[in-house]
């Protein structure tokens, strides 16, 4: 599987998508945190989960469904060898799609200060 620039952005907004999607998921009532939060922590064997293996793992899950949907022709061991792929070149790729999220995360950043600078004004009676 190769993955140029332009797939490592895309790679980056979709990871960051799906984390933060995820850690929204711990405040609503039909949230699942728990149960993916549980199966990380058994695919990297790990105790305690730190958000990079987080979203290394959510990002797996979910370009693994992407190659495998619609495909249920196809022998176990065709399935393995996309999996493999999948996980090898993210692995490869990782450290570059780590960078761009944290651009990402950093202009999110700001809007969240921002947005509790104006939240903060609004209770006080402020603009």
């Amino acid at each position: 599987m190769k993955i140029d620039d332009r797939a490592i952005k895309g790679l980056a907004y979709r990871a960051a998508d799906l984390w933060i999607n995820l850690e929204l998921s711990k405040f609503r009532p039909d949230g699942n945190y728990e149960q993916v939060e549980n199966f990380l922590k058994q695919r990297f064997k790990a105790d305690e989960l730190n958000p990079l293996l987080v979203t290394l793992g959510l990002l797996e899950m979910a370009l693994i469904e992407d190659a495998l949907k619609n495909k249920p022709y196809l022998s176990e061991e065709e399935r393995e060898k996309i999996i493999q792929e999948i996980v090898e070149s993210l692995a490869q790729n990782f450290p570059q799609i780590v960078a761009e999220m944290e651009k990402i995360l950093s202009e999110i950043d700001s809007k969240i200060k921002e947005f509790k600078l104006l939240a903060d004004k609004y209770k006080k009676g402020g603009e």
